[in-house]
């Protein structure tokens, strides 16, 4: 990424590559009323969404990110269920992951010196399966995809001829005393 370049941000957790299949499985099972599947390599739990944000406030982004101490996290989702507004349906936990809560409360608070605003609304783990939706599921109880979250990452979200992709800017491990991938390039 150069200097100039812009993109529209967000922090998240990536599934290993098992539970990464078992919810790209998932999603090309879904009935033809969820619409179309989330591609198996976008699919992710948002920690925060940034949105458009230039080379100035990715680095602050990327540099208060790393201040943010994770430890690994055990990720369990198994009821289904959908966001009628945004049309998608998506697969998240049962019960609440007080961890999980903790990091995007930590997240948050770091990333407000360079302009981040939370979202009004009450975090909703999730990972949405499908976009398009034309109706919405009942909260099915499915069998439970699991997989532990030792990093959490910076992506930019891309608009390409194949549609949406999605590309990890940096990583930030459990450990934050190790180094960071390199991947962010803003100056």
């Amino acid at each position: 990424m150069s200097k100039t370049d812009s993109a529209r941000a967000f922090f998240a957790l990536l599934p290993d590559g098992a539970a990464r299949a078992a919810l790209g499985a998932v999603a090309s099972a879904l009935p033809p009323e969820a619409g179309c599947p989330v591609m198996p390599t976008n699919l992710h739990l948002t920690l925060a969404f940034v949105g458009d944000s230039d080379a100035a406030r990715l680095a602050c982004l990327h540099a208060r990110a790393a201040t943010v101490p994770m430890s690994p996290l055990n990720i369990r989702l198994s009821r289904l269920g959908g966001f009628r507004r945004g049309r998608v349906w998506w697969l998240g936990p049962n019960r609440s992951l007080a961890d999980l809560r903790a990091l995007v409360s930590r997240l948050a608070s770091a990333l407000s010196p360079c302009g981040f605003e939370p979202e009004r609304r009450p975090f909703r783990a999730h990972v949405t399966l499908s976009r398009g939706a034309r109706a919405e599921p009942e909260g099915v109880h499915m069998m439970p995809i699991e997989w532990v979250a030792s990093d959490f990452v910076l992506m930019a979200s891309r608009q390409t001829a194949e549609g949406v992709c999605y590309e990890v800017l940096a990583r930030y491990p459990s450990d934050v005393d190790a180094p960071l991938s390199a991947g962010l390039s803003v100056g």
